[in-house]
Formats: C-alpha cells, sequence, structure tokens
C-alpha cells in the first residue's frame, strides 16, 4: 500500500469519527459492489464507532438478487436530515448518486471508487484503479483504520468482490485473492453469494436466457458477439433488469469472438449496456465503453444511452469501429 493510500485512509477515518450524520450512498442501477459497499460500511461504522448512518439508494429500486445482504432493509431513497458527511461509493460521476445539490453544498465528502478519475468529487477522494473493485478498497480501509470486520460486513464485502470479479473471471489479483479469502475466514459465505447472485435464477429466467442467446448475433468484421433486447421483448418476457445479471458472462463464453455486448431497452428509449471480454482475448472493452459516454475496466465495463435500440445498435457499432481502427493503425 502507498504512503499516499495510507494518509488518506487516515484522513477519511478522522472525518468519519468526527461526523456525526453520515450518508452513504451508492450509485442509481445498483449492483453488488455499490450496495456491498455502502451497506458494509455502514455496518463496520455502528459496530466499531457506535453511530447511526443513512445509507441512501436513489431512483431504482433494490435488486432482488442483492435484498440478502444485511441492512438492505434500512435503505432509503429521500433524504430526511441534512447530513455533514457524505460517503460515496463506486460511481465514477457523482451525478449517478443522485443527491440534491443542497443537501450537497456545504457538507464533507469521501469517495471510495475504483473507475478512472473523472467526476468524483471529494475532501477526500480514494480512487484506486487496480483494485478489482471498491469492495476491496473498503476492507482496506477497515484493516488500516483498525477496525473489526464482522461476520456482516464481510458477507457485504465478499459480495461486491464476487459480483464485480464475475467469481473471480476477470480484474483479479492475488491481493483480490486473499482479501476474499480473509473475508470467508470472517464468516462471510462464498455459496451465499453465489446462489443468490448468479445461481439462484428461477426455470423461467432460465427459459429467457436461453432464448436471448439463441438471438445471439456474431459480426465477423470486428469479431464480437451481441444481443440487442427491445423493450418490448422486455415486457414480453416479464423480466426485470436483475433478472439479466450474469447473461454478458455467458455470451462472452463464446470462444470464437474476442468480446461480446448486451443492449438492453429497459424502458421507452433507455438503454443499458455491458461488455465483457477477457485476457486472453485482450479486447480494452473499457474503451468501447467510455465512447458511449460509460466506463469500467479493460474486460468489463458498461453504458447506458438514451435512444431508440437502433440508434443504440448504430452508436455502439460506431465505438467498436474507432476503438478497434485506431488499435489496428498503432
Amino acid at each position: 500500500m502507498s504512503q499516499q493510500l495510507k494518509d488518506k485512509f487516515v484522513e477519511a477515518k478522522r472525518i468519519i469519527e468526527d461526523s456525526e450524520h453520515i450518508l452513504l450512498a451508492g450509485h442509481m442501477n445498483p449492483d453488488g459492489d455499490s450496495l456491498g459497499s455502502v451497506l458494509g460500511l455502514r455496518q463496520a461504522i455502528e459496530e466499531n464507532l457506535g453511530k447511526s448512518t443513512t445509507p441512501y439508494l436513489a431512483g431504482d429500486p433494490l435488486p432482488e438478487s442483492l435484498n440478502f445482504l444485511p441492512g438492505c432493509e434500512l435503505l432509503r431513497d429521500s433524504i430526511s436530515q441534512q447530513p455533514d458527511l457524505i460517503i460515496g461509493f463506486d460511481y465514477g460521476d457523482f451525478a449517478r448518486l443522485g443527491i440534491p445539490e443542497d443537501v450537497v453544498e456545504g457538507t464533507k465528502i469521501i469517495t471510495f471508487d475504483h473507475h478512472p478519475e473523472s467526476a468524483q468529487r471529494g475532501d477526500v477522494k480514494i480512487i484506486e484503479t487496480d483494485f478489482s473493485s471498491t469492495t476491496e478498497i473498503v476492507y482496506s480501509f477497515l484493516l488500516s483504520a483498525g477496525w473489526h470486520v464482522s461476520q456482516k460486513t464481510a458477507l457485504c464485502l465478499l459480495t461486491g468482490i464476487l459480483t464485480d470479479t464475475g467469481f473471480f473471471a476477470h480484474n483479479t489479483s492475488a491481493r483480490t485473492l486473499k482479501t476474499a479469502g480473509e473475508l470467508l475466514d470472517r464468516g462471510a459465505s462464498l455459496h451465499m453469494v453465489h446462489s443468490k447472485t448468479f445461481a439462484g435464477k428461477s426455470s423461467e429466467v432460465l427459459n429467457v436466457w436461453g432464448n436471448l442467446l439463441q438471438k445471439m448475433q456474431k459480426d465477423s468484421k470486428y469479431n464480437f458477439s451481441y444481443t440487442l433486447i427491445s423493450f418490448d421483448e422486455f415486457v414480453k418476457y416479464g423480466i426485470v433488469l436483475d433478472d439479466l445479471t450474469g447473461l454478458i458472462s455467458i455470451m462472452n463464453n463464446a470462444h470464437e469472438t474476442g468480446f461480446s455486448v448486451l443492449a438492453v431497452e429497459y424502458e421507452r428509449g433507455k438503454i443499458k449496456g455491458s461488455l465483457r471480454s477477457d485476457k486472453f482475448k485482450d479486447v480494452d472493452v473499457s474503451r468501447i465503453a467510455q465512447k458511449l459516454g460509460g466506463g469500467g475496466h479493460k474486460y468489463a465495463a458498461g453504458f447506458n444511452l438514451e435512444c431508440s435500440l437502433e440508434d443504440a445498435r448504430n452508436k455502439i457499432y460506431s465505438a467498436v469501429e474507432e476503438v478497434l481502427i485506431k488499435n489496428q493503425d498503432k
């Protein structure tokens, strides 16, 4: 751990200890890393400092696959008390936290994030892109602070690591595996996380997956596989976005393609996209996501668009073309 990171951890701990009304916020359209960070640090602050906090989730409901996380029943979608500290997790762009500006104004901010520095805010910005997940950073912070990591905290943090690495399929270092092992030693259950977030799909959802995998197409020119799901299909199948968690990883198992794209029109004119590659395929999908206004990691990234599905197809293709042609020119 660098001295700079150690110093940031010390300052973050001091600010947390000096604060009375703490708002913990994860990004909209939450995933396991964001919620695992929010709820993991909430649990740790309560157990180690005896302070209650407000875990905040704006706009989107809690995904069913994450409702096993300790403390999820405490999540709020509104802010009734002015905080003196906001801690934001895993968001990339501060606007994704959905916190009203009048609440932010004059309030101290700490950020924990493993996405590249862009539009984050903070009196202390702990942004470490070489960590697998934001939950892995939070765990390092807790160790640095000398705080006890309970079974409940460990479960939240392990969930973030496992979901953000695709169960160690990408963004995984020796430190990541060591951290996961220590969280298991502290009582977190890998089986529970796997069964709740990935394996625990109903037969109806698995049938939908089969239908969607059947319609997967391959672009031979740029060597990628893709599936586009229209809003009408989304409604017809009776699914929610959370039901599709893990599908992009299955698509990426097609060894004859360099990367995979899944784009879902979950509301009319609103598209959520995911991209995956692998180290042995070595396609930097984060660069494609950035062209689409998103971001992420070299082999796992995402984006959001507001347009028709056909326009989304064209934008995805243009982004792929621009990035891959530049790679060829190097």
